[in-house]
């Protein structure tokens, strides 16, 4: 009888080591899966951003190039259409920019935007 309560008692302890590891396993398990979950959020606006960058350049150029041509208009009284051509290609950029998807490169094509001649 001493013996059969000392193995069952034995059984127990194991069964509850077990069931330690186990939970301490599953807690690994689950923090790793949420540590990639983080990775892969980070990665994809990081791409996003890196793929955005050209299109704010080129709006960020288009309004210089529209500050420069008004002041032109202004005190010389030439570049009316240069003026209205940026406007144009700065609304363009803007649209393409907000269509973009996360995650979606095939978005991500070159504007199809005229260039600006002076």
């Amino acid at each position: 009888r001493i013996e059969y309560d000392m193995r069952m008692d034995q059984m127990k302890k194991n069964i509850k080591d077990q069931d330690k590891i186990d939970t301490r396993e599953r807690k690994l398990e689950d923090a790793e899966e949420m540590y990639e979950m983080r990775k892969e959020s980070i990665t994809k606006k990081f791409d996003l951003l890196i793929a955005t960058l050209p299109k704010i350049w080129e709006i960020g150029t288009l309004a210089l190039a529209q500050t420069h041509i008004a002041m032109t208009t202004a005190f010389g009284g030439k570049g009316e259409e240069l003026a209205k051509l940026a406007a144009e290609n700065r609304e363009k950029l803007l649209t393409d920019l907000a269509s973009m998807n996360i995650g979606n490169k095939s978005k991500l094509a070159p504007s199809e935007a005229k260039p600006i001649e002076e």
